[in-house]
């Protein structure tokens, strides 16, 4: 948002939450997807609201997956590698050991476009 009007300093606000006196423009980071309205306050109390800005989700997670086979029933060497070919940051996958132990699960974090092999 860049106020080119009004006195300085400027109060702005996302969804009705007001930030600090900020930088002229100011960028609110980690906003959701869906309609939002910021307003923005002067320093002698005049205040101008714009609604209906859209922030657009971005692409779904794309992940992929292979594996190969352990060497028999009771063996512990079988793979499973996971690729994600999408996303930013850090993206969870959780892998989840079948109904015989439910209290083994692992979390792996892959920035995006990461590979990892279990």
């Amino acid at each position: 948002m860049n106020a080119t009007a009004g006195t300085a300093p400027f109060h702005m606000g996302i969804d009705g939450v007001t930030t600090q006196n900020g930088p002229n423009p100011h960028t609110f980071p980690n906003v959701s997807a869906g309609t939002h309205f910021v307003t923005i306050t002067d320093n002698s109390g005049c205040t101008f609201t714009i609604n209906n800005i859209i922030v657009n989700a971005g692409p779904e997670l794309q992940p992929n997956t292979s594996s190969t086979n352990a060497a028999c029933a009771t063996a512990t060497n079988g793979t499973i590698t996971v690729t994600s070919a999408s996303g930013t940051g850090l993206i969870l996958f959780q892998l989840m050991e079948p109904p015989r132990n439910p209290e083994l699960f692992l979390i792996l974090f892959l920035s995006g476009g990461g590979t990892s092999t279990l």
